[in-house]
């Protein structure tokens, strides 16, 4: 019999979530790695990453263009894709990819991240200067896909 799969992204912090609460919206973040279903538990994939989050330091977001992005054409800013923020993305993207996990838009991970903050209740990103990310978020959505809740499973903190 197969194992359940659950639903998870990673997201660096750009406003601070709280670990357990649950959102309807998500606010200002980053998607570090889009949605991928998972066997792992999200305690399974802490375990996982770690290592490799604990030991990140905090990443410097630069804005780009605030333009309509994705398939919903939803205002947001794209980012610079900076070499940390790529090498970050391509580390986690690696040690999912050991844990076999299942991209829902493989498209949108690995070679094909674009980094972007969307607009969240008539907020977004500020265009000028840069924002640092203090965190990465482990978050379980909701099924199905599509579903609106998520939660918030773990903080990783990020080196000053």
């Amino acid at each position: 019999m197969e194992k359940q799969k659950s639903t998870y992204l990673f997201a660096l912090e750009v406003t601070p979530l709280k670990v357990g609460k649950t959102y309807d919206t998500l606010p200002l973040h980053c998607t570090l790695m889009h949605r991928f279903l998972s066997e792992k538990s999200a305690d399974e994939l802490v375990k996982h990453t770690e290592k490799l989050l604990d030991n990140t330091s905090q990443i410097v977001l630069v804005p780009g263009d605030h333009v309509p992005f994705g398939p919903r054409h939803k205002l947001a800013n794209r980012l610079k894709l900076t070499k940390e923020l790529l090498a970050l993305h391509m580390a986690l993207y690696d040690l999912l990819i050991e844990v076999g996990v299942h991209f829902t838009e493989a498209d949108w991970v690995g070679k094909g991240y674009t980094p972007h903050v969307s607009d969240q209740k008539g907020v977004s990103l500020p265009t000028r200067g840069s924002t640092v990310s203090s965190a990465v978020y482990l978050i379980e959505v909701e099924h199905p896909l599509d579903g609106t809740h998520r939660f918030v499973r773990h903080k990783f903190g990020l080196r000053p």
